[in-house]
């Protein structure tokens, strides 16, 4: 079973040299393991492992289901009344939380009620620098960070805001996309893998052209 292949998230998530030693290991125990049968849950990952020499029959991609009961139509998601961007998830390098953040700030110039919420705990260095960034920053009234919520939070935050950002380094699918959508939010996400598996481009939400929060914010 594999969800994804770390590559590049190696230099987001681990320091020198762990994560070199881990960008030069993984192809090696990857490509050992080829001549299995392989369960994985997007195209994206099955074109990682058809690189390091799988064969495409023995490859078989499933769905992800989610816990979340979907809402049974589009009207029965109340909004904020005011627009509102929601970023979900552990704030950590991998999952560019401060591009969402800076991403907002530039959207806002032209969308002046628009507001953001963020959700999910962090520590360490780069979450210093996401807090402190949002205290710094000129729509500070505007950013509310939420820390940890219960399931039930978060359902509600995703029926209620207007759109979720995902702008990860890369991943397996993109489960948050899935149950936001499923609660009557679309996407704006990064153009990698797993995200653009998880999203159908202009129809559950926009896949950025670049991958850069001038970009994430066009799509806004």
């Amino acid at each position: 079973l594999f969800h994804q292949l770390c590559r590049e998230i190696w230099f987001y998530q681990m320091f020198f040299p762990a994560n070199l030693i881990g960008y030069i290991l993984e192809p090696i125990y990857v490509f050992a393991l080829r001549k299995n049968r392989v369960l994985t849950i997007s195209n994206s990952t099955k074109k990682d492992l058809l690189r390091y020499k799988y064969s495409a029959d023995k490859i078989n991609i499933f769905p992800e289901g989610i816990e979340i009961t979907p809402i049974e139509k589009l009207s029965d998601a109340k909004k904020y009344d005011k627009p509102t961007l929601l970023s979900l998830g552990a704030i950590r390098p991998m999952k560019r939380t401060l591009d969402q953040i800076k991403a907002f700030e530039s959207a806002k110039r032209k969308i002046p009620e628009l507001q953001m919420k963020i959700a999910g705990m962090g520590s360490g260095r780069y979450y210093n620098k996401v807090m402190a960034h949002i205290d710094n920053s000129l729509y500070r009234k505007d950013i509310e960070y939420l820390g940890f919520i219960s399931k039930q939070k978060k359902e509600e935050l995703m029926r209620r805001c207007h759109i979720i950002m995902v702008a990860s380094v890369k991943e397996g699918w993109g489960l948050i996309v899935t149950e936001a959508n499923s609660q009557g939010t679309p996407a704006v996400v990064y153009n990698v893998d797993g995200l653009r598996d998880s999203v159908k481009n202009n129809k559950t939400g926009l896949i950025s052209k670049e991958n850069n929060p001038e970009s994430l914010a066009e799509s806004i």
